[in-house]
């Protein structure tokens, strides 16, 4: 009988059963806590590179899934709609490479519109013109061009365009009209994961997880029969690549960089 996956630690010693059955190695809680992040943003990236929008995958990343609307929360912090830049039509996209993000707290905080968790993918865009949400289309930048000159397709009140440029999104609506506002709904990345073998009891979830000189572990967002799929990619993973030197030197980085945050 498998064992439950109720706290970091049963998700660890899970997976060091899982490598186990099939090689005799030691892996460590700091090796681990590299590996199982790696393998739950792969796991994450899967699922949205999947053809099929089926339930199940709807479901897998809906506790990834955000909205800028001034309605959806996230961890009991109200998402408010993003404001454009003042005298612009362009609108912060929550990055990891935005000036606004903020390394302590893990989330991006944009002067005059809110706190936000970092962007991972988008899924869709509302404009807010005249106090009604109106759906975005994506435009392409080899579009603008026909899109400008083209008397079907140009924006209007009700058709409008959105481009991703970097961390931005610029709107275009028809002329005559502003973007007042911008509803984002995107995914975001899954919350590290973080064993500490010396104080192997779960914290609040709600924030990032501590660096290596506090205490308190920090569990994974997802439910356990997600995390068995990761602990599949985990195993798979190390066994294929626990005698790569390029592939350890890349879990030690990674390891660095999250002792640093």
């Amino acid at each position: 009988m498998e064992r439950p996956l109720a706290t970091t630690e049963d998700y660890y010693k899970a997976t060091l059963e899982g490598i186990r059955k099939s090689h005799t190695v030691i892996l460590t809680p700091s090796e681990w806590n590299a590996l199982i992040n790696m393998s739950e943003l792969e796991w994450t990236m899967l699922k949205m590179t999947e053809r099929e929008f089926t339930q199940k995958r709807i479901d897998d990343l809906e506790v990834l899934r955000v909205k800028t609307d001034g309605e959806f929360s996230y961890n009991g912090n109200l998402l408010n709609p993003i404001l454009p830049v003042s005298g612009t039509s362009l609108f912060p996209i929550p990055r990891r490479s935005s000036s606004f993000y903020q390394p302590i707290t893990g989330l991006v905080e944009i002067t005059g519109s809110g706190k936000y968790p970092v962007y991972l993918s988008g899924s869709r865009v509302d404009f807010k013109i005249t106090g009604n949400w109106v759906g975005a289309l994506v435009l392409r930048p080899d579009e603008v061009r026909n899109i400008r000159q083209s008397i079907y397709r140009k924006p209007n009140d009700k058709r409008i365009y959105f481009e991703v440029a970097g961390t931005t999104i610029k709107a275009w609506v028809g002329n005559g009209f502003t973007a007042e506002s911008m509803n984002l709904e995107y995914y975001t990345y899954p919350k590290m994961v973080y064993f500490d073998e010396n104080s192997p009891t779960d914290q609040d979830a709600s924030g990032p997880p501590p660096p290596p000189q506090q205490v308190g572990s920090h569990n994974s967002v997802f439910e356990e029969y997600q995390k068995r799929e990761i602990i599949d990619i985990a195993v798979r993973t190390y066994l294929e690549k626990v005698e790569s030197a390029r592939y350890k030197s890349m879990l030690n980085e990674f390891q660095i960089r999250q002792n640093l945050k």
